[in-house]
């Protein structure tokens, strides 16, 4: 099956879930490294004023944090 890459883009950049997104995102790197997905947009293009991003993000006291050196990266 073919997909459009613009589809699988908008699917990855809208997902609000991290994990899920991870997912897409490799599941569509590889159809594109298999030639399976097609650069023919179906419909006009929609702008994205809101992607998706974590519903709410895990919180942490700065005191929880691994203290970092000037070699950290």
């Amino acid at each position: 099956m073919t997909h459009n890459l613009y589809e699988a883009a908008y699917e990855c950049i809208m997902c609000n879930n991290i994990d899920n997104k991870l997912e897409l995102t490799l599941k569509y790197e590889k159809l594109w490294q298999s030639d399976n997905l097609v650069l023919h947009a179906t419909s006009a293009p929609i702008k994205i004023t809101n992607p998706g991003r974590p519903i709410k993000p895990e919180l942490v006291s700065p005191d929880k944090l691994p203290k970092r050196g000037i070699g950290t990266q």
